[in-house]
């Protein structure tokens, strides 16, 4: 069984294209990487060895690699957003729809909420007030500050969503975060479902919806952050909602 290191949450979002061999597929990778490293390009050699013929683009943002390395530990991500919507939205090989695969922070960049210690997203659970007002990024794209429908509609445009949690992970705080689920209000040790989450009651990004139509999809890997075997990313992932 061979390993390849720093994948993380994926994030499927499908939509048929007609006239394609298969549904493009653009992929962001984490923090400390870029579109091009080594682990990339193979990962992007593996599924299209398996899938002949689809096009996979891989997130750059910048200019070039080293801008692009850098700019996944400083620099806004709201602005890092936009860039990505403007170079996706003139890709012609992406109009009529695509899958997206976010890589631990491009998992989050591609709307998965996660738990970092890292000031643009992290979300305190004992201060939560300060936390909605000081958030710049999380607690905007998950609705606690206000629910902005535009993000409610552009989820629900989604045919799939796949959340992958890591059961040993030791970067990702709390684990379950991968998933959706977050600490209880005021505390950092019970830790809720999402099922149980104030955001799916309330249903402020559309989840419970969106989990009532079956389109959330659960899956978790004994691994720590951003490992686990080829055998079970092609046959969980790649091979079920890769087409």
């Amino acid at each position: 069984m061979k390993w390849i290191g720093y994948i993380a949450i994926l994030f499927a979002s499908s939509s048929v294209c007609k006239g394609e061999p298969f549904t493009p597929l653009v992929m962001w990778h984490g923090l400390r990487d870029t579109c091009c490293s080594n682990h990339m390009i193979a990962l992007k050699s593996f599924i299209e060895m398996y899938k002949p013929g689809i096009y996979i683009r891989s997130i750059m943002i910048g200019e070039d690699i080293e801008e692009d390395r850098e700019y996944s530990f400083y620099g806004n991500l709201n602005d890092q957003v936009e860039e990505v919507c403007h170079k996706l939205a003139s890709d012609p090989k992406l109009q009529k729809g695509y899958h997206a695969m976010g890589f631990s922070q491009g998992g989050l960049l591609f709307h998965i909420q996660q738990t970092y210690v890292v000031a643009q997203y992290w979300h305190d659970p004992i201060e939560e007030d300060k936390y909605r007002q000081h958030s710049i990024f999380l607690a905007d794209i998950n609705n606690e500050k206000e629910i902005n429908e535009t993000y409610r509609e552009n989820l629900q445009k989604l045919e799939n969503f796949v959340m992958v949690k890591f059961l040993e992970d030791t970067t990702v705080y709390p684990n379950e975060s991968q998933w959706f689920g977050f600490y209880a209000s005021g505390q950092n040790e019970e830790v809720l479902p999402l099922r149980e989450t104030r955001l799916y009651e309330e249903d402020r990004l559309g989840l419970k919806e969106m989990d009532e139509a079956g389109k959330l999809h659960f899956l978790s890997v004994e691994a720590d952050h951003l490992r686990f075997g080829v055998d079970w990313f092609f046959q969980e992932i790649v091979n079920k909602f890769v087409v």
